[in-house]
């Protein structure tokens, strides 16, 4: 369990299976110590991270601690790992929106859109 910024308490998970894993960044905005945490893993297979507004409403993601692309792109450069990166938390209505910033955003990272009835194996 991680510790990580949101409007309310909360936290991210970093679990270990089999010597895989899988991180989850849970409702959260830049935190120096999620990043840290998941450096401290000797690896990153899968990382679940909120990005829950448009780069045009930043500021509102700000407000309400959620990742919006421009924001998540250079917290993403603070990881040593190179994990897929599934994106979670989308606002509704704004989906494609915000996947295609963060494609935009992180053109280089392997990046998948999560929707629901996923299951990932370890």
């Amino acid at each position: 369990m991680i510790e990580v910024r949101h409007t309310v308490p909360a936290v991210g998970y970093c679990v270990e299976s089999h010597g895989r894993v899988f991180a989850f960044s849970g409702d959260t905005i830049t935190n120096d110590l999620f990043w840290h945490a998941l450096n401290e893993s000797p690896r990153v297979d899968v990382l679940v991270v909120d990005t829950g507004c448009t780069d045009h409403h930043e500021r509102l993601a700000e407000l309400v601690c959620h990742y919006c692309p421009r924001t998540l792109a250079p917290d993403l450069k603070k990881l040593r790992h190179d994990p897929e990166i599934c994106i979670t938390h989308l606002k509704p209505g704004s989906e494609e929106l915000i996947f295609s910033e963060v494609r935009q955003a992180l053109p280089d990272c392997r990046v998948h859109r999560l929707r629901g009835g996923e299951i990932f194996e370890l």
